[in-house]
């Protein structure tokens, strides 16, 4: 005849107190309070972060939450070089970048970053690239193709990484990735599906890139791929299939924790975000407020944040920032 331990487990300890020292996983019912108890993983959230000082949409960016990047955009009177740097509570000026860019791809930490490509004005579309040391940008070899609208914050400034994009007129959605190496551009390995304004994380060997624009014409919805491309260095293979469809979104961590953040449907912005793990999205926790076109930066889930962009109607100053998940006593039952 089985035991009662095999039919109905092991028996939950009762005691007066919660204990002192409790371990992730621990169960234990408070007789003092009649309550059944557990110390477990409390989720992470969004929480806000103080207001950047200049309205921008399409900023480059590298860095993360508490040393951040945001250099250029398209500003209510038209496209900018500001550059301004986040420190983990508030928004700094810095050194305007050398050119006015909007939508150009930033890689690396605010003490060695990398921007490249971007939208000059107009269809005047860019091929420089820029070294940024903290303090001031230095000029850096070109890529080869120009172009705007590419992933960001992938890579760092000594093996950062280029893909995707819009160039050409009209615009057309491009497949080639480009590699740095601190010096020199080389060329990798060709998207499967060509496409811009998507997001992206991770690194030039483990890079990753979803949702986007796969043309410039006709309803956003149906111009917009939702799947995921994985990088391993030298070539891209398909990743897992993302829960809705959605462009100008932002992106932050590695290829195998890393979130969609935000983004447009095309009929609104959205404050939804899903979180990737190498195999499969997830829904994750949302936004407090909807926002789109930002900058974002983060090596990991856990030190994401987007700032600026768009908003659900107009230009927002708002900054978001991921609180990594903590671990607590929470109560299972109320008796």
């Amino acid at each position: 005849m089985a035991a009662y331990k095999t039919l109905k487990g092991q028996s939950i300890r009762q005691v007066a107190q919660d204990p002192a020292n409790p371990i992730l996983g621990e169960i234990w019912y408070n007789t003092t309070l009649g309550v059944l108890k557990g110390y477990q993983s409390i989720g992470g959230a969004w929480e806000s972060g103080n207001n950047a000082n200049n309205n921008v949409e399409g900023p480059g960016s590298f860095g993360n939450k508490s040393s951040l990047v945001a250099v250029g955009g398209y500003a209510p009177g038209g496209h900018t070089n500001a550059v301004e740097e986040y420190d983990g509570s508030s928004w700094t000026t810095a050194t305007n970048y050398p050119s006015t860019i909007y939508t150009g791809q930033g890689c690396g930490v605010i003490t060695a970053g990398l921007v490249a490509g971007g939208n000059q004005s107009g269809s005047t579309y860019l091929s420089l690239a820029n070294k940024y040391d903290g303090t001031n940008w230095t000029s850096a070899n070109s890529i080869s193709t120009a172009r705007t609208g590419t992933s960001s914050s992938v890579g760092t400034q000594t093996a950062g990484i280029l893909f995707g994009g819009y160039a050409g007129s009209p615009l057309t959605a491009q497949n080639a990735t480009e590699e740095f190496d601190g010096t020199n551009w080389s060329n990798g390995g060709t998207l499967s599906t060509a496409r811009a304004n998507g997001g992206s994380g991770g690194t030039q060997t483990a890079a990753l890139y979803f949702c986007g624009e796969s043309i410039n014409t006709g309803p956003i919805p149906s111009r917009i791929p939702n799947t995921s491309e994985e990088y391993d260095g030298s070539s891209w293979t398909a990743g897992g299939t993302v829960p809705d469809r959605f462009t100008r979104l932002n992106g932050a961590g590695t290829q195998d924790a890393c979130f969609r953040i935000g983004g447009s449907t095309g009929s609104s912005v959205v404050a939804t975000c899903d979180l990737y793990n190498g195999t499969s999205w997830s829904s994750a926790p949302s936004l407090g407020s909807a926002q789109n076109w930002g900058n974002s930066g983060g090596t990991g889930s856990t030190s994401a944040i987007i700032g600026k962009g768009r908003g659900s109607s107009t230009y927002t100053l708002v900054t978001q920032l991921y609180t990594d998940p903590t671990f607590g006593v929470k109560k299972i039952t109320t008796s």
